[in-house]
C-alpha cells in the first residue's frame, strides 16, 4: 500500500497531498492520492470518513496496484477533491 498522506487509514480529515506518488509491486495493493486503504474499522461511519482532503500529486501505480483515491468505496466520503 501506498498513499500521499498514509498507506491505511481509519480516520482522515482535513489533509492534502501534492507530492507524487508511485509503487510498483510484484503483489497486489493498493495505491491513492491521500490513503491506499482505508481501514474495514470505518465501514459505514462517516463520522470517521474521509472529509475534507484533497490531492494535487500524479498516482502512478505498477500493474498489479489498484490505483484509487481511497481503495473501498463503501465508505462515506466528503468534499473529497483529486486532480492529477
Amino acid at each position: 500500500m501506498a498513499g500521499g498522506v498514509v498507506a491505511s487509514v481509519v480516520n482522515v480529515r482535513n489533509c492534502y497531498n501534492t507530492g507524487k506518488i508511485s509503487a510498483s509491486a510484484s503483489a497486489r495493493g493498493y495505491i491513492g492520492g491521500i490513503a491506499g486503504e482505508q481501514s474495514s474499522a470505518a465501514k459505514g461511519k462517516s463520522s470517521d470518513a474521509a472529509a475534507c482532503n484533497y490531492n494535487t500529486a500524479t498516482v502512478k501505480a505498477g500493474s498489479k496496484m489498484s490505483r484509487s483515491y481511497l481503495q473501498n468505496t463503501g465508505y462515506t466520503l466528503q468534499n473529497i477533491r483529486e486532480w492529477s
